[in-house]
Formats: C-alpha cells, sequence, structure tokens
C-alpha cells in the first residue's frame, strides 16, 4: 500500500463535532469552489417560550438555507441534508470524511460552547423579552481573529453589541462580556422612566 493510499479519506479520523466539522467543510469550499463562503447562523424568539434558529450556507451563486429550526444543533444538521442534497460539494469521495452529518444532538457544539450560548439566550430572555436577536457568521478567513462574528440586537436595534473571534467559544463569551454592561445601562435607562 502507497502512502498516498494511505491517507485517503476513509483512514481520516471524523471531525471531533458538528460546529468543528463545518469549519472544515467551508475551508474545503473556500479553497475548492468559492472564498466568499459564509455560514450565517441566527436566533430569536417567536414566542414566550419558544426560539427560532436559522442557519443559512452562501458561496458563489449559491445559497441554501433552513427555518424555524428548534435548536441550533437541529438548524446545524438540517442545513447539511439541504446542502447535501443539491450539491456537490466534496469532489471525491475521499474529501467527504469532514463531513457535517450523522452527528448525534449533543455532538454539535463542544459542551462549553453549548453552555455559553444558553448563558447569552437566558439573559436576552429576561431582559429583553421576545425583541431581540443573536447572529453568528463564520468565515474561513486569513485572519484567525475574524473568522466568527457574533451580534446581539435588541429593542429595535437601540442595543448593538458586536464582537469577533478565532473560535465560536471565544466569540460568543466576548460577546457576552460585551453585552452585559449594555444591557445594564438598558436596564438602568428603565428604572429611570419608570
Amino acid at each position: 500500500m502507497d502512502a498516498h493510499s494511505q491517507q485517503s479519506g476513509h483512514n481520516r479520523r471524523r471531525p471531533v463535532d458538528g460546529w468543528t466539522a463545518w469549519q472544515m467543510t467551508l475551508g474545503y469550499i473556500s479553497q475548492h469552489h468559492s472564498p466568499d463562503v459564509a455560514l450565517s447562523i441566527q436566533a430569536q424568539p417567536v414566542a414566550a417560550d419558544r426560539l427560532a434558529w436559522s442557519a443559512a450556507l452562501v458561496w458563489g451563486q449559491h445559497i441554501e438555507s433552513v427555518t424555524d429550526e428548534e435548536s441550533l444543533e437541529s438548524a446545524l444538521a438540517h442545513l447539511w441534508r439541504a446542502v447535501a442534497c443539491y450539491h456537490d460539494v466534496f469532489l471525491s469521495p475521499d474529501d467527504a470524511w469532514r463531513a457535517p452529518a450523522d452527528y448525534a444532538e449533543t455532538e454539535w457544539v463542544d459542551a462549553s460552547v453549548a453552555l455559553v450560548v444558553q448563558r447569552v439566550l437566558a439573559m436576552m430572555g429576561k431582559i429583553s423579552g421576545q425583541d431581540w436577536r443573536l447572529n453568528l457568521v463564520y468565515q474561513p478567513a486569513e485572519s484567525p481573529g475574524q473568522r466568527v462574528q457574533a451580534r446581539l440586537l435588541a429593542g429595535d436595534n437601540a442595543l448593538c453589541v458586536g464582537s469577533l473571534g478565532p473560535t465560536l467559544l471565544q466569540a460568543i463569551r466576548d460577546l457576552f462580556r460585551s453585552a452585559v454592561p449594555a444591557l445594564c445601562a438598558q436596564i438602568d435607562a428603565k428604572r429611570q422612566l419608570s
């Protein structure tokens, strides 16, 4: 067996979680199809006790999206199903080892990422009710510090807080840190009006 066949996709280790698989897939699309590829994710309340998640993958002339999903994990899983159904992303079967497919509900994002996301969502629900939105964008940028963009919007965009980071965890943690003072100021303003 030669060295090349030992490195085939069948021998590659599956990415540790669905988010890592998405990052690897976007890197692949950027390299082989279109450098402008981006994965966008949005969460916003649609009822007092329910969030709706949306996700979209855009590259070149292509766009695939899913809406009204119950969780981040569900949005990521269903988006890949839509992409795989309509597009041949991988140029060979050996490249498909990185596909964001067949992960269990608890395998889509790292537990620490899930925890920070839940904290941000709970905080927004308590302070802003149903008038807020979380936006996340991943692009395989050359500058690692700009790969993940996170933004919170609330109150007809009266609150707009953003962050950039090399990882989803760092971007969301920075967003959380930035949002707390802004939200506290918003609470103080509401108290003064009362």
